[in-house]
């Protein structure tokens, strides 16, 4: 936890002189550091407010870990997972497609259908390929 506090406060160090370099460069002239100049300030508050909810959570779960045997609820282990590797798994197999009828007076319908049966037909067709009937 200290080292991470070190490596915090390294780094708002590091932008915070990044951040000094563009601005005296901006003002030199360089109008794109006007940009970096307010980069650097962002990443280094950025870092802080991820560095702070850390440790506010770290401290929150050993809060939690510390309580009474008396208060503590005693949960039910679930049960081991299973796993089968052997003939009783079963292959997986393709689902079917669904059987509904289109109705017989949507042309359109009927020939977008046609297309799929098509395509599905060989998997190396391509869509450009396919001549309406």
């Amino acid at each position: 936890m200290v080292v991470g506090h070190i490596v915090v406060i390294g780094l708002v160090a590091l932008f915070g002189r990044l951040g000094w370099w563009q601005i005296r460069s901006a003002l030199d002239g360089s109008t794109i550091s006007i940009g970096y100049a307010a980069q650097w300030p962002t990443f280094a508050s950025f870092g802080v407010f991820l560095w702070v909810r850390f440790v506010r959570e770290h401290v929150a779960a050993k809060a939690a870990s510390k309580v009474e045997p008396d208060e503590a609820v005693h949960a039910v282990d679930p049960p081991p997972l299973v796993w089968t590797f052997g003939q009783d798994a079963g292959a997986p197999s393709r689902a079917a497609p669904s059987q509904t009828p289109s109705p017989p007076d949507d042309p359109v319908l009927a020939e977008y259908n046609r297309m799929l049966e098509w395509l599905n037909a060989d998997p190396r067709r391509r869509l450009s390929d396919y001549r309406p009937s």
